[in-house]
């Protein structure tokens, strides 16, 4: 069976978290672990027109004639190949992470407890992601720097 969904990610490909597109650029870059400021500055760069970052994504890609997902792409913290995204980082544990010297332990149990969340070694990423409204791969982008 073809579904809607199926097309919509044959042609825009998948979101990186469900309607993610009815976010505003505000809260979009928060949840995805990316500074608005430089989201702002990238989007104007390429000429993508953006009134206020309280636009959804969606509203924006139409006011440009470009997909959410471009927006997305134009605005996605670069990855190195040393930093190259790791399997299956949502099922993983701060502790794992920490043992293939990914994060700092103690430093990450502490940056989440300042943001209200109380983490143990054994806390799934996708768990605290969730606790802080982001995807496990923003949140990994926040804690990597933590060394």
């Amino acid at each position: 069976m073809y579904g809607i969904k199926s097309y919509w990610e044959k042609e825009y490909g998948s979101p990186p978290y469900g309607h993610a597109e009815e976010s505003s650029l505000s809260s979009f870059s928060q949840r995805m672990g990316i500074d608005i400021e430089q989201a702002m500055i990238l989007l104007k760069e390429k000429n993508i027109r953006v009134d206020a970052a309280s636009q959804t994504l969606l509203e924006i890609s139409r006011t440009n004639g470009i997909s959410p997902k471009a927006i997305y792409e134009t605005i996605k913290p670069k990855r190195s190949t040393a930093n190259a995204k790791i399997s299956s980082l949502g099922r993983r544990t701060l502790e794992e992470l920490s043992n293939i010297n990914k994060i700092n332990l103690e430093k990450s149990l502490k940056y989440l407890k300042q943001k209200g969340f109380h983490a143990s070694p054994q806390t799934k990423m996708k768990e605290a992601a969730n606790a802080l409204d982001m995807t496990p791969y923003g949140l990994f982008d926040k804690l990597k720097v933590l060394q």
